[in-house]
């Protein structure tokens, strides 16, 4: 399912809110860890979540969202239209939403930010 990756500026990052957490996906923190597992980023305690679901990784100036789970991934992304990810990744291109595992799991929003803008 791998997508085209269009790459976006050097200056932008990719901010993640999930479990009442913000995360920032940039150079410095290029990954971040979604799972059942208490010491990923993102802990979601649900049956349906692996415990080591997925990461948002950051490759070159591309954020890709990697499924390492049994149940899949699902991702809306604004404008896009929405995808299940099983064992694949897919290029996060624009603002969106990821719910792992379920469609019924609270969802983590992700949305790409320049450098300078909040």
């Amino acid at each position: 399912m791998t997508t085209s990756r269009p790459q976006h500026s050097a200056s932008t990052a990719l901010h993640v809110d999930g479990a009442g957490k913000t995360f920032v996906i940039f150079p410095n923190r290029p990954k971040l860890r979604i799972g059942r597992a208490g010491d990923n980023d993102i802990t979601i305690d649900d049956d349906v979540v692996s415990r080591r679901h997925a990461e948002i990784a950051m490759r070159g100036r591309n954020f890709l969202l990697i499924d390492r789970s049994t149940n899949g991934t699902f991702v809306d992304i604004d404008g896009a239209g929405s995808f299940r990810v099983i064992r694949d990744e897919l290029s996060l291109t624009a603002n969106g939403s990821i719910l792992v595992g379920s469609r019924d799991v609270p969802p983590i929003r992700f949305r790409l930010v320049e450098e300078g803008q909040a």
